[in-house]
């Protein structure tokens, strides 16, 4: 254990310093800085400007976690990641089977505001498992802004809406973000009003994302480029049914080339781990996939944190 735990500190500051040197141009102050490094110790440790975010995979035996205990692992992060100990917030990932989602941890998280390429998102820590800001993404993001000048883009099941923002601070003429979640569409507003990104180009709307699909088909709505970056599994009780990425992504993608412009795009991405694509049930695409392209620093290329794919029409 003491050899264990040794090797997790080595590894938290060296990571730390070589990803904060390498980010230190892009105007960015939230990171992974270790990743399920040490297979023995599934952990992973996230700054968040001046915050730490501890999230434990590991699973209990007989009530006992094998390893460093949560109060080590904190005081770890605070000593080689150079945050007081009120800073470091530990949280546990359990295990679900089936369809099961993780469920809200706490009713007073902390709520802070971070810089990732630049732009300002606000997150929340310790409240569930998701933070408001999905760190993969940070390379697929800037994709996305580089592509979205004088375009329309779609955001489908755009949660906090970081996507959103990106296309909108790449000057595109027009962005839609599509969530059944009032909650996650009021955060995408307030992270868009953060960066200074207001007006009637920008239009946020509460529905299922299959039902908007199937209604701006109808009323002929037209997209340059569209971001499918959904769930693995949804069960919400707003829904008609359940959503399954594996199941239904086929669906979705013939139903997003519907409203796509001929020379549109689709940035498609999911982190089922066991997801398989059947290209040939996609034909009106030519599909190339980019997920080595959109790991971040920080992220296990081992293990990849999600799969990502180009669509054109």
């Amino acid at each position: 254990m003491d050899y264990l735990f040794k090797d997790f500190k080595k590894l938290l500051k060296k990571n730390y310093q070589e990803i904060r040197a390498l980010l230190a141009d892009a105007s960015t102050n939230c990171m992974r800085v270790y990743d399920k490094n040490i297979g023995s110790l599934p952990v992973t440790v996230d700054i968040y400007d001046n915050y730490v975010l501890i999230t434990d995979y590991r699973t209990l035996s007989d009530n006992e976690i094998p390893g460093p205990d949560p109060d080590d692992l904190r005081s770890a992060a605070s000593s080689m990641l150079y945050r007081n100990l009120e800073s470091v917030i530990y949280a546990r990932r359990e295990k679900l089977s089936g369809h099961e989602q993780h469920e809200k941890k706490s009713d007073d998280p902390v709520r802070c505001t971070v810089m990732e390429n630049g732009l300002q998102f606000i997150v929340e820590l310790g409240s569930s498992i998701d933070t408001g800001l999905f760190l993969d993404h940070a390379v697929t993001r800037e994709m996305v802004r580089l592509e979205a000048s004088r375009r329309s883009v779609l955001n489908l099941f755009s949660y906090t809406g970081a996507f959103s923002v990106y296309a909108a601070a790449g000057w595109s003429e027009r962005v839609v973000s599509v969530d059944l979640s009032g909650r996650y569409l009021e955060w995408a507003k307030e992270n868009m009003e953060l960066n200074g990104l207001n007006g009637s180009r920008y239009q946020f709307i509460q529905e299922d994302c299959g039902n908007y699909l199937d209604a701006a088909a109808a009323e002929k709505e037209r997209f340059d480029l569209v971001v499918f970056d959904p769930p693995t599994f949804s069960n919400s009780r707003k829904m008609n049914s359940t959503f399954n990425v594996q199941r239904d992504y086929a669906s979705y993608l013939h139903r997003i080339a519907r409203i796509l412009k001929p020379s549109g795009a689709v940035v498609f991405s999911t982190n089922l781990s066991t997801f398989s694509m059947n290209k040939n049930m996609l034909k009106e695409y030519q599909i190339s996939e980019i997920t080595r392209e959109t790991i971040p620093h920080g992220f296990s290329r081992k293990r990849v944190p999600h799969k990502c794919w180009i669509l054109k029409t």
